[in-house]
């Protein structure tokens, strides 16, 4: 868990009056199918005070916005 506020939009500029605060949580999860294959997984959600993350393809139109990511490390 943890929180970004900007609120003067130094780093993240959202054109709004509030500026940039958001809350977020994520979970994680490692799997490692053989010794030398990872596998990450994670699931992050985001809160903010005004509208600015996108949705339906609209910019800055929604509080809220959760992603996933997926990757496969390979080691030699």
């Amino acid at each position: 868990v943890e929180r970004l506020a900007d609120p003067e939009q130094v780093v993240v500029v959202t054109g709004t009056g509030a500026g940039f605060e958001t809350w977020s949580a994520s979970f994680g999860l490692d799997v490692r199918p053989e010794r030398r294959v990872l596998w990450r997984n994670e699931l992050r959600g985001y809160r903010s005070t005004e509208d600015v993350w996108p949705s339906d393809g609209v910019p800055a139109s929604s509080a809220t916005s959760l992603l996933l990511v997926t990757s496969l490390a390979l080691s030699l």
